[in-house]
């Protein structure tokens, strides 16, 4: 959870202050998103470092951060690292899938190709978030807080999720989800006619599961999950993934938890 590294308040301008990033994947993608406390702002320099082979010793350190940056995003912008022994030297790769959120403008969300960043399935990447507003009165929000000794890290490791989600191909049954994203509650329903439900359900990104329902709250097609798990915690934001086992086979439906 990234909120327990980062600090709301610790930037005197609330433009370029960050608080409750997330990252997430699918088969081709990596996932990136973060808000502000303030308002988004197109001139500012909006950036996700990425360490993609996750060696601090490689790569390029902004403000002595701890990662060795590979690869940059700036706004809409991927660049690679071309210069030598950390000194700095970039080559535009092209632009990225760059959005600010309609309901919440203050949240910025992307999409890379994995291929783009020359990432497997075995992959573990170091990330550091950055807002710089170019105004030297004001410093830069680095996230983590303690930017200089570490990075978040992101394995693209194959879960228990990812195989069920492959049987999505054989599904027989179709899942809908609304809202989604959602923030306090959402609505799964299904089809359950003619199918034997077994279990549904729900796992993080890392094929934890998070929350079971059992067949007599799935029996009438329609449950609701208010974004707390087994213990009734409420869980962070992030990507999160509903399975409904009937007749052998796993139907799944990807959910987005927005706190």
């Amino acid at each position: 959870n990234s909120q327990n590294d980062e600090s709301v308040g610790d930037a005197l301008n609330d433009n370029v202050d960050l608080k409750d990033m997330w990252i997430a994947q699918d088969e081709k993608w990596v996932y990136v998103s973060y808000s502000l406390v303030g308002t988004y702002s197109a001139d500012y320099f909006g950036h996700i470092f990425l360490d993609a082979d996750n060696n601090p010793s490689t790569g390029f350190h902004s403000a002595d951060s701890y990662a060795g940056i590979d690869y940059m995003i700036e706004n809409q912008n991927l660049w690679k690292y071309t210069g030598q022994n950390g000194e700095w030297g970039w080559n535009l790769e092209g632009e990225i899938d760059f959005r600010q959120g309609t309901l919440e403008e203050n949240r910025i969300e992307l999409a890379v190709s994995k291929s783009a960043l020359n990432l497997n399935a075995a992959s573990v990447i170091g990330i550091i978030f950055n807002v710089n507003d170019g105004d030297q009165n004001f410093a830069d929000d680095y996230s983590p807080d303690d930017y200089k000794t570490k990075s978040y890290l992101f394995s693209l490791g194959i879960t228990g999720v990812k195989d069920k989600i492959i049987a999505m191909e054989k599904s027989e049954l179709n899942i809908s989800a609304y809202p989604n994203p959602f923030n306090n509650e959402i609505i799964i329903q299904f089809s359950p006619e003619d199918h034997n439900i077994i279990s549904g359900e729900i796992y993080d990104i890392l094929g934890r599961r998070i929350k079971s329902f059992n067949p007599s709250q799935l029996s009438d097609g329609k449950i609701f999950w208010d974004g707390k798990n087994n213990n009734g915690k409420i869980i962070g934001t992030g990507t999160y993934f509903f399975c409904l086992l009937s007749d052998g086979v796993v139907s799944t439906r990807k959910l987005m938890l927005l706190k």
